[in-house]
């Protein structure tokens, strides 16, 4: 499969399994999307539109080898072939491993125990004490990129390899005995800012760091990521690379070269990052990268050096994979600067072992390279299926001939001809407006004395009046040069107004980020995301900032900065247009959603193709709302369109189909996805699945055959198709449920090899406790709480507990239903409106009336809203027992209960709770009981008044209370009314009817009248409730004792 050649029959594209950009191959030819061979057909992907199918077989695993072979080729050159291959195609089509780095200049002490604490499953990256990975978010589509630790540069979130060269440098630094003090630091490439703003984390303020990029876009972007880090010592500057070293000859004592590259390391994240491959048809005979990029390699890094000081260190690093532009370049600089440079072993830097690293091989380059001058450990390359990372490579060099590297007196640092020092009073000034304003004020803005005794600042203004905060050194005589030709020399604070007054700059507030304690608190993540784009001034930013708008379905808003982007001559792309359409999808109003059709229409008149993920957005908005024409209309825009559905498009229509219950229908749509050669994931599965778990009577065969069908495909069954089973046999509750529930959580780690999801295992605790197997479901629970004590998971959720807690509770175990609450509590999660439910049932079926009242005091407390059921519940525990507890009251007791149910009855009044059917029967139970006949009466006339029909518990209250009375004319007429309004017909409804009647009967004194009812119900096959006969008994013994045959 690796091998094997295939060629369009139309264009003689020769590809090999690649999945690759719709208009790249056919705009070569005006037709459909071309079958290869007459086998193999362009089939869509979810981000690019097509993806070529085999019908190859398919191994176990489900990876397809999706590699030019042209690549192939170059990767086989460094040593890897066979199985070693193998691994790498299958670990390069894995998902990206999330990671990020928290920001030493700005995250709090508790950062980290925060994020776990939401739920953020995280290990350490190995060579950062900084970065972590995310192995698990605390719910399905979380995204640490839009939380308020990112947005306020609390953490950046970086790929881990990206964190090698500044870690190697760092310990390159150290081992060279150069101090840190002073230092200073060129990056070549910087944009868009990871390896700055971690270098910026690393040393003291007095460091200076220059920072270059040459795209104006990017430039933009490197400028806001510097601000948002907190870094106060940076120069940006938006230059050509290759012309540093001779504006800076040997300034640096450090300089970091993250060179242009193919980007072959970069797979996992951006797939398509292959495309080039197979696109350029001389890629199969020039077997390698092109020219002109080698030789902008090969410059950029003759620039460093010629920037780099003697004794300096250089690290050179890029995110490809090939030897010619890794090993073959560092061979060149230690050829062309022999006796000049040394190169340092990166992997001992690191102090890692080295196999964990996959080492250069020798003959991984050309035979006329320089390569052969290096050591075979002096440079780390990383593989994928090595550490699980994206791949990268990483070298080190020293420049020899050591010389100590200055530093400058701050005297100096103003010392240019359009910026002119800010005066001690002016400084003084503007440090107590920004912490009266915003609470912060940056910490290298001091005065201090300078050389020749006057207080200097590294404030100072242009010409404009911009009040620049200057990194320190960076306009020393050796870097006069680079500093002047830098738009933004530092971080812009304010500006001067007329008058003298300063104006704050949102650059400030960006830069304190949470440390403004006066404006950050009353700020959202949304302000930040705005703050951000004002900042940075790009369409990239403000389609960011369009997407937290659109997250939340204010479309509104994204209209207008939509209008916002026009007006500053930004034109809207393909992201801004689909990121409004996501606005109206999530709002989904019937207006938005045919608004959202009409923009895919100006989108297509505009030549703004839209993408699957645009057609999806609109798919899926219908889907949710259970419109089948609606995606119907969809479905063939797409097809007009030449686009083909994709198994994510089928997926949403199995979803709106699942929706609305029609099983039989997603069934029929899951087999057409087969039929058009497409193949139906886990995904597909599971919306079935769920589907058939959701019906008020749940078919559990069908169910399973659903479940198996997963592995009958070739897929393996995820934690949700186990969750989604488990939960539809807890709603089966058949009597064997705990045990196939444990039997199922068995399977379940035999086949994933691991302790289930925290999603998962809470469907398999409420399924467990709901078998009656509280200690299998508790030990569950506690293994979810030791596993992330370890960190080796997410801790349990309050749905963790309440699954528990109402399973105990039902059971009527008062001691471990309080325990268990109390427990939730000291896991610092807070109990919720159903936590609360389970402790008031089961204060109800144990008639605490004061018990309840008292949670329902304790919910108000935590402004959680007490609803409809909370109020049921303690009215119920009152109707079951007494204010104290115990057996139903009479007399006193039933007055208190009474009063009790009145207090119930004003609360809900002004929580405007719903006073339903069930609260009134119980408050005329509650009234009868204490013989409040007419409050009884009042309470069903009042449920009458609300347009609420009394059931048959409201009628039973009120006739047992007449029953007993032996008023017999009410009793009748109340029958009377009830079997006008069929309430008689309701399950027992006749048999309690006529029980009540022959028991107003026998009080009344007619005891064969009551007698004769009583014969009446057993004739037709009903069983008399045992009050009836009880109540005639009493009424005989009473004759009797009165002397009366």
């Amino acid at each position: 499969a690796v091998s094997a050649k295939h060629s369009c029959a139309v264009c003689s594209w020769n590809v090999v399994h690649l999945p690759t950009a719709r208009r790249q191959h056919v705009v070569r030819h005006a037709g459909p999307p071309c079958k290869l061979n007459g086998v193999q057909e362009l089939d869509e992907v979810k981000r690019s539109g097509i993806k070529r199918k085999t019908q190859l077989h398919q191994s176990r695993l489900r990876r397809r080898p999706q590699a030019p072979r042209a690549l192939l080729s170059a990767v086989g050159a460094l040593g890897l072939s066979g199985l070693g291959l193998r691994r790498w195609l299958r670990a390069s089509a894995r998902p990206q491993r999330p990671s990020f780095r928290v920001n030493g200049r700005k995250a709090p002490a508790d950062l980290l125990q925060r994020l776990r604490g939401d739920g953020w499953c995280l290990s350490p990256v190995p060579w950062s004490l900084d970065g972590f990975f995310v192995e698990a978010p605390p719910r399905l589509g979380a995204a640490l990129g839009h939380s308020r630790a990112h947005l306020t540069g609390q953490l950046y979130v970086q790929e881990s390899t990206s964190m090698l060269p500044v870690e190697v440098l760092m310990a390159a630094l150290s081992k060279e005995g150069i101090g840190l003090q002073g230092l200073r630091v060129l990056d070549v490439c910087s944009a868009p800012g990871s390896k700055t703003t971690q270098l910026a984390a690393r040393l003291p303020e007095s460091a200076l760091i220059v920072a270059n990029e040459l795209n104006t876009g990017r430039f933009r972007i490197l400028r806001t990521n510097l601000l948002l880090a907190g870094s106060e010592n940076c120069l940006p500057l938006n230059l050509d690379g290759r012309s540093l070293g001779g504006l800076a000859p040997g300034a640096f004592d450090a300089v970091l070269l993250d060179a242009p590259c193919s980007g072959e390391g970069n797979i996992r994240k951006d797939p398509d990052s292959w495309d080039h491959w197979a696109a350029d048809s001389d890629r199969e005979s020039s077997q390698g990268p092109p020219p002109h990029l080698l030789a902008l390699q090969q410059e950029l890094l003759e620039s460093a050096w010629q920037a780099l000081r003697p004794g300096g260190i250089l690290v050179y690093s890029t995110c490809t994979l090939g030897a010619a532009e890794n090993e073959a370049q560092c061979g060149w600089l230690l050829e062309s600067r022999a006796g000049d440079v040394s190169a340092l072993q990166a992997p001992e830097l690191l102090g890692l072992p080295a196999k964990c690293f996959s080492l250069p091989d020798k003959h991984a380059v050309s035979e006329d390279s320089s390569s052969h001058l290096l050591g075979k450990q002096d440079c780390l390359r990383v593989w994928s299926q090595v550490v699980d990372t994206e791949g990268f490579f990483v070298s080190c060099f020293r420049k020899e001939a050591a010389a100590p590297h200055s530093t400058t007196s701050p005297s100096a640092v103003t010392a240019s001809g359009r910026l002119l020092p800010l005066q001690a009073d002016e400084v003084r000034r503007l440090r107590q407006k920004a912490i009266a304003e915003l609470g912060f004020w940056p910490g290298g803005t001091d005065l201090h004395e300078g050389d020749d005794g006057t207080a200097v600042s590294r404030l100072a203004e242009d010409a404009e009046g911009f009040i620049w905060l200057l990194p320190p050194g960076a306009f020393t005589p050796s870097l006069r040069l680079l500093a002047e030709q830098s738009s933004h020399p530092g971080v812009q604070l304010a500006r001067r107004q007329a008058g003298g007054s300063f104006s704050l700059s949102d650059e400030l507030l960006l830069l304190a980020g949470d440390r403004a304690s006066v404006a950050a608190a009353a700020m959202s993540e949304g302000d930040w995301v705005a703050l951000a784009a004002r900042v940075e001034r790009s369409r990239n930013k403000m389609n960011h900032e369009m997407d937290t708008l659109a997250s939340h379905g204010d479309v509104t808003a994204a209209e207008q900065l939509l209008a916002t982007m026009r007006g500053q001559r930004l034109k809207p792309d393909l992201v801004t247009h689909t990121t409004l359409l996501k606005a109206r999808c999530v709002r989904a109003t019937a207006a938005d959603l045919k608004q959202a059709e009409h923009g895919l229409e100006e989108m297509v008149a505009m030549s703004l193709l839209p993408d699957l993920v645009a057609y999806n957005l609109v798919l899926e908005a219908y889907a949710r709302k259970g419109d089948l024409p609606g995606t119907k209309r969809v479905s063939s825009m797409i097809q007009k369109q030449g686009l083909v559905l994709d198994m994510i498009a089928y997926n949403t229509l199995l979803g709106a189909r699942a929706s609305r219950g029609d099983t039989e229908g997603a069934e029929k749509l899951l087999e057409e996805a087969s039929q058009q050669r497409l193949s139906p994931d886990v995904v597909s599965y599971n919306i079935l699945l769920d589907a058939h778990a959701r019906r008020p009577v749940v078919d559990l065969k069908a169910a399973r055959r659903v479940f198996d069908s997963i592995r009958s495909a070739d897929l393996n069954p995820d934690s949700f198709s186990y969750a989604i089973l488990v939960k539809a046999q807890a709603a089966a509750a058949g009597p064997r449920l705990a045990q196939e529930s444990r039997a199922l959580l068995a399977e379940l780690r035999a086949e994933l090899g691991a302790a289930p999801s925290l999603q998962c295992a809470n469907a398999f605790i409420h399924a467990l406790a709901k078998g009656g197997d509280a200690p299998a479901a508790e030990e569950l629970l506690l293994e979810i709480r030791t596993r992330a004590a370890a960190h080796q998971g997410p801790p349990p959720n309050v749905v963790s507990f309440n699954s528990l807690l109402s399973a105990v509770a039902r059971q009527g175990d008062a001691q471990a239903a309080r325990r268990l609450f109390s427990e939730l509590r000291s896991a610092r999660l807070a109990p919720d409106i159903v936590s609360f439910h389970s402790l008031l049932g089961l204060e109800a079926r144990a008639g605490n009336g004061a018990a309840a009242e008292a949670l329902l005091s304790e919910l108000r407390s935590e402004r959680l809203g007490v609803d409809a059921k909370a109020y049921n519940l303690a009215l119920q525990a009152f109707a079951s027992g007494g204010p104290s507890g115990g057996p139903p009251p009479g007399g006193d007791g039933a007055m208190k209960a009474a009063a009790a149910a009145g207090r119930l009855l004003e609360a809900m009044g002004r929580d405007r709770v719903e006073i339903g059917a069930r609260a009134t029967s119980l408050v005329m139970r509650l009234r009868a009981r204490a013989g409040d006949l007419q409050g009884s009466e009042e309470a069903m006339q009042t449920l009458r008044s609300s347009r609420l029909q009394p059931d048959l518990s409201c009628y039973n209250s009120l006739l047992d209370a007449y029953a007993k009375r032996g008023d017999l004319l009410q009793v009748e007429a109340l029958v009377q009314t009830l079997r006008t309004e069929a309430v008689d017909k309701e399950p027992g409804g006749e048999v309690l009817v006529l029980t009540l009647l022959s028991k107003a009967r026998a009080n009344a004194g007619d005891l064969a009248g009551a007698e004769q009812l009583l014969e009446e119900l057993q004739s037709r096959g009903l069983q008399p409730h045992p009050s009836g006969f009880a109540t005639l008994l009493r009424a005989r013994e009473a004759e009797k004792r009165r002397g009366i045959q």
